[in-house]
């Protein structure tokens, strides 16, 4: 059966002597791995494209034995600015590999294909790319079931966005007031609760206008870190 899909290359590799093997994210199918047979040669049903980044829009037989068989692609963007700067490439393949790691269910695949096609897009353009790792993988973290709740205790349900500090339960995902934190949980200042709702809930259009305090930076950062380690037993 064929089908017609847009993807993003995320790694490739060669077997045989003209064919090769893709690892791909696309909107309907998540990561998959497409084999190109004649990838090295034909021009005419690939044009070159197949590239590490290039985002395609390609003809997929899907064979019974399941796998993939990538039959032709035309190119949509191939980011020749990122493959241009070493410092821009070393954020992707950083960030693309936390994204292989994980578990992303099928209701989700168009919400993180899109959340990654906008991240490649903004790192295109954007001059400071420093703090782009940690907004992806937080946005990605929160975005796959795992969004803390940010307005209220999550005992008692006071309001907490006005206090001057909160307490963060890695095990709760949320924050807990002055009244009913517990010895094991962490003190978060609250201008590090704000940024980190901040970041829940923007776009990579949006980290281009930022400029994010080195210590906030550093505060955010160790949250997001141990809470991973905590639900998914992954480091950012």
């Amino acid at each position: 059966m064929d089908y017609i899909e847009n993807f993003i290359i995320l790694k490739k590799g060669k077997f045989r002597e003209y064919d090769l093997w893709l690892k791909v994210f696309s909107p309907n199918k998540g990561l998959q791995t497409y084999f190109a047979f004649g990838g090295l040669k034909s021009k005419r049903r690939f044009c070159g494209c197949l590239d590490i980044l290039n985002i395609l829009c390609g003809k997929i037989e899907n064979k019974k034995k399941g796998y993939y068989i990538l039959q032709e692609a035309s190119l949509i963007e191939n980011f020749s600015l990122i493959k241009q700067d070493k410092k821009k490439i070393g954020v992707v393949v950083n960030s693309l590999n936390f994204l292989e790691k994980i578990k992303i269910s099928q209701e989700e695949f168009k919400q993180v294909y899109l959340l990654l096609k906008d991240f490649l897009y903004s790192i295109e353009e954007a001059e400071d790319i420093s703090f782009f790792p940690l907004l992806f993988k937080t946005c990605l973290i929160f975005n796959l079931g795992y969004l803390p709740h940010f307005d209220s205790c999550l005992k008692c349900k006071r309001t907490i966005m006005w206090e001057k500090e909160t307490f963060f339960s890695f095990k709760d995902g949320g924050f807990f007031c002055m009244y009913c934190k517990k010895d094991n949980f962490i003190k978060v200042p609250i201008a590090t609760l704000k940024t980190l709702k901040t970041i829940a809930f923007s776009t990579p259009k949006d980290w281009m206008k930022w400029n994010l305090d080195v210590n906030l930076k550093h505060t955010c950062y160790e949250i997001v870190n141990n809470f991973s380690q905590y639900h998914l037993q992954l480091a950012i």
